[in-house]
């Protein structure tokens, strides 16, 4: 016991003395010098700044000093300019409340419409407003999702069934809600539900689609964009492909109506960073359409957060 007492009493002089000679390396040069400690640096994230499809620009991407989506631009290839481009509002919460959409149209951009959004309790209710030119008013449509408690969208859309007025058919009845499910990664599951009555040109229709996520292990940084923020997730929704999960995507499956899947793989070329700056998007032969591959090319802009 003796022993075991001394070697322990040693260690903790010996801890105690390297601790102390560490404190104060850290505290005074040989000179006695007050040597001041190192900033700690400035927390950062790098997000997508342009994005290519097959080689020809398609968007650019502008975020303000806490790494929040501001601006999304979208080009145009035949007059080689970004000509239209969203503009993003966020409210008192830090999440996006609204959006206004400007077009380029005789040299200048102009007001073509406008979202916001109202919540209350775990239901949001998107509303779009539309213009015309010289700013002419032309309608407000709205919609509404269903959030849980930690801001993921769990159902948009609605199970009611709407019923507009049809010349031929007297009225036309529809249905169109989706439900979402999630696992630690993200978004696991999408379950879209589709029916429509008999019109004077088409037969009834009603479909189910369910689209089921798998991810790598590589980190997606543009989920920053959305998680959280469930109205920005509903305005990014054709984007899911760069906002669908924390990890960055390796396959989807499609099934329609209980019919064999559609899978599409996602294969990616890396930086240093181990952020990917290609990406091809495979998608197999279906119906009536070829096998083909979509090219996506990305740069990125470091955003120091404040």
């Amino acid at each position: 016991m003796k022993c075991t007492s001394l070697i322990y009493s040693s260690s903790i002089l010996l801890l105690a003395g390297v601790m102390m000679c560490s404190m104060q390396a850290c505290l005074k040069s040989s000179d006695d010098t007050v040597i001041k400690p190192e900033p700690e640096p400035s927390p950062y994230i790098s997000l997508i700044n342009t994005l290519s499809l097959d080689g020809a620009l398609l968007d650019s991407f502008e975020y303000n000093s806490r790494g929040k989506l501001v601006k999304f631009w979208h080009y145009d290839t035949t007059s080689k300019s970004y000509n239209r481009y969203h503009e993003y509002v966020y409210g008192s919460s830090g999440n996006v409340s609204g959006y206004n959409y400007f077009q380029q149209e005789a040299g200048s951009f102009k007001l073509r419409s406008r979202g916001t959004s109202v919540t209350a309790g775990n239901k949001i209710t998107l509303y779009t407003e539309t213009f015309g030119p010289d700013n002419i008013f032309l309608g407000k449509d709205s919609s509404f999702v269903l959030v849980n408690g930690i801001g993921q969208v769990t159902m948009s859309g609605t199970k009611d069934t709407i019923v507009t007025p049809d010349p031929a058919m007297g009225t036309v009845k529809m249905v169109s809600y989706r439900n979402y499910t999630y696992n630690i990664q993200g978004l696991q599951s999408t379950t879209g539900h589709f029916y429509r009555s008999a019109t004077r040109w088409n037969a009834p229709i009603e479909e189910e689609t369910t689209v089921t996520f798998a991810y790598t292990d590589k980190l997606n940084h543009m989920y920053s964009l959305v998680v959280r923020d469930p109205v920005m997730g509903i305005y990014l929704g054709n984007y899911q492909y760069l906002t669908a999960g924390m990890l960055c995507l390796s396959a989807t499956t499609a099934v329609i109506n209980n019919t064999p899947g559609m899978k599409i793989t996602y294969t990616y070329t890396y930086d240093n960073s181990d952020q990917w700056k290609e990406m091809a998007i495979n998608y197999p032969a279906y119906a009536s359409n070829p096998a083909h591959i979509a090219r996506y090319s990305a740069t990125y802009k470091r955003i120091d957060i404040k």
